[in-house]
């Protein structure tokens, strides 16, 4: 579209830049390359130059080995979506809605625009705290939003029975439902939890449009079944309902039904969960004793690993040995996975007063079995206490947590002195089993109606 030279001056002059660039591409003004976009391959023109300074996969996709031709079908992305992933990538500004938040968030994961599926993940932590966490974390799960699904899990925790009870729940993915049942700390009878497993189980068996037979229904569930604490269920519930539906076996119905009068399951959980306000923290204090006077211009960094799943939600970090100014009260913490990607950062305050430490919460963090993970604290500019003679590990509930030296410090931060008092962790006790051949057994048809079933499965109890 040609523009005549008396407009110019209507949209070049007092125009920010990203007016000129939006300008540019509503007028398709020099576009170099055309989208086919949606069903219905509308063509959107644009520029090339400035895709590539936005998105590694543009960057990639024109700049490549293997560069793409001037014409692009992309029918993943409906219209709207991508005008708006359009209008970001011109102006820095974006739309987002609970209504397209998933949309774009498509759009994002698969262009890499990491501002906008942040900007995505802060309008979703709303939903977090709602009964429809269960959105947040179907969401957080499918496009990798760690601190959104972190958010997620814990309001589930708190409110399992309103979460689960949400009509979102059945639609939850294998995964998702994974990630809730395995929690030790769920707020919920087992019974409504198994209630609420059997429904999501229905659910899966109607969406893949498969007969409802012993068979389908262990192909659903698969080893997610162990992850039910059966012998905490209302005895009366198992016996008229869930030793009907053919999600067990005949053994496993009577390993239940022996654990009702005291045998141990070697099939089912037998620990009864505890909500999330009742969980044991245990605290890490690495110091054997301490001295005053550090004084960390830099980062304090700290690595630690631990040889069982575990959340960390604290930490407590040593206090000025003096009054300081409220201008030089801030600083930040973080926490980094294995790949130096962070999973946790907050600005934190040091007390104004004298202060040996101060212990800081915040909501759990994952932290995964025999992986390193980095604690770090940037910029503390004013001299605090700090620990000697430190422990290079902590043990409880038979795991055990272990610091390491950390690449990152460019402080006297190690695993025998510096800064970090403690950690406020809390174990995951639940561990997958790992089932081997049994789970090929369990996979087994028992070919007969629900009412022989179970009456054949208490003749075979009383036989024992």
């Amino acid at each position: 579209m040609a523009v005549q030279n008396k407009d110019l001056s209507e949209w070049m002059e007092n125009k920010t830049l990203p007016e000129c660039m939006m300008y540019m591409l509503k007028n398709e003004i020099l576009c170099d390359v055309t989208f086919l976009v949606g069903e219905d391959c509308k063509p959107i023109k644009a520029h090339r130059y400035m895709l590539c300074s936005r998105s590694p996969v543009f960057h990639t996709m024109f700049q490549g080995s293997m560069p793409e031709t001037n014409t692009i079908n992309v029918p993943d992305i409906d219209i709207n979506t991508f005008d708006l992933v359009l209008k970001y990538i011109y102006s820095d500004e974006i739309e987002i809605t609970k209504e397209n938040v998933r949309d774009i968030l498509y759009a994002a994961e698969k262009y890499i625009l990491s501002r906008v599926k942040q900007k995505c993940s802060d309008l979703l932590k709303t939903t977090a705290r709602s009964s429809d966490a269960v959105v947040a974390l179907s969401t957080a799960s499918q496009f990798h939003l760690e601190v959104l699904q972190r958010e997620s899990l814990q309001f589930i925790e708190s409110n399992t029975s309103a979460c689960l009870a949400s009509v979102h729940a059945n639609n939850l993915s294998k995964e998702c439902v994974e990630i809730i049942i395995q929690s030790d700390y769920l707020s919920s009878t087992e019974t409504d939890i198994c209630k609420f497993f059997l429904a999501w189980t229905d659910k899966c068996i109607e969406a893949a449009h498969l007969e409802r037979n012993p068979e389908n229904i262990r192909i659903v569930v698969g080893n997610l079944l162990y992850l039910i604490r059966f012998p905490l269920v209302e005895k009366i519930y198992f016996s008229q309902c869930v030793s009907h539906t053919g999600i067990l076996t005949l053994p496993e119905i009577v390993n239940v039904f022996r654990s009702h009068y005291g045998e141990k399951s070697d099939l089912f959980v037998e620990k009864t969960r505890v909500s999330l306000s009742k969980r044991v923290t245990n605290i890490f204090t690495r110091h054997a004793a301490r001295r005053s006077g550090w004084t960390a211009s830099g980062v304090d960094a700290l690595g630690f690993e631990s040889d069982k799943n575990m959340r960390i939600n604290g930490v407590i970090i040593f206090g000025p040995t003096a009054e300081i100014s409220s201008t030089l009260r801030s600083f930040e913490f973080e926490i980094l996975n294995e790949k130096n990607i962070s999973v946790y950062s907050s600005s934190l305050n040091l007390p104004l007063e004298a202060a040996i430490s101060k212990k800081y919460t915040f909501g759990p963090v994952l932290i995964e079995a025999n992986k390193l993970y980095t604690l770090l604290i940037k910029d503390i500019q004013v001299k605090t206490y700090y620990g000697v003679d430190c422990k290079p590990s902590f043990t409880a509930n038979g795991a055990t947590v272990t610091v390491k030296n950390s690449t990152m410090c460019t402080t006297g931060t190690n695993t025998e002195q510096g800064q970090f008092a403690g950690i406020l962790f809390y174990f995951l006790t639940y561990n997958k089993f790992n089932f081997g051949d049994q789970t090929g057994l369990c996979l087994h048809t028992i070919h007969f109606n629900s009412s022989l079933f179970i009456v054949y499965t208490l003749f075979y109890y009383f036989l024992l």
